[in-house]
């Protein structure tokens, strides 16, 4: 991850850019909802993946609007982050090239999403949604909030439960060579 230190002197209000922004143009943090500018369904070049750095929902008893997405933001990463335990609890979402856009859609205009933990020094897959328009950041929010919010339960107990390894290892290095670009 591109990380940087404000320089001395800088003030609350200074803008500071990370050397990836001064680089590409493109400004890291991202308002994914509500957005007043176009969501992205592909990564910018140069870019793999978006991390998740606040989601904030609607956890109401109207059923109706449990589950609205108020808030969400990310920031985008020109690398994934190591899985260990400095990173441990980070959440990125990818965002693939469609496999198999709708059948009645530009797949230019869709994507495949594909959502991931630091859970224990490894990557853990916590959900695939294939085929979806630029409404995406609504359709994940309560998933991700959900991850976010148990892992963080998890974490603060005194005693947390042993984590539970899978036998194959085999997505996880697809996942850690896979681009945006590329499927």
């Amino acid at each position: 991850m591109d990380e940087f230190e404000p320089p001395a002197g800088a003030g609350a209000g200074d803008v500071m850019m990370s050397s990836d922004e001064k680089r590409s143009g493109i400004p890291n943090d991202i308002v994914l909802a509500p957005a007043d500018h176009p969501i992205p369904v592909r990564c910018p070049e140069d870019f793999q993946a978006i991390l998740l750095t606040e989601i904030d929902i609607v956890d109401d008893f109207d059923l109706d609007r449990d589950g609205d997405v108020l808030h969400m933001t990310g920031r985008w990463l020109t690398t994934l982050p190591t899985p260990d335990e400095r990173h441990d609890g980070d959440l990125v979402v990818v965002l693939h090239e469609p496999t198999t856009p709708p059948a009645s859609c530009d797949a230019a205009r869709h994507v495949d999403i594909e959502m991931r933990l630091v859970n224990g020094n490894r990557w853990q897959q916590v959900g695939i949604w294939t085929g979806v328009n630029s409404d995406w950041p609504y359709l994940i929010a309560p998933t991700a909030a959900a991850i976010m919010g148990l892992h963080t339960d998890i974490l603060e107990l005194e005693d947390p439960p042993r984590r539970v390894r899978s036998a194959s290892s085999e997505r996880d290095a697809e996942f850690l060579s896979a681009t945006c670009g590329e499927h």
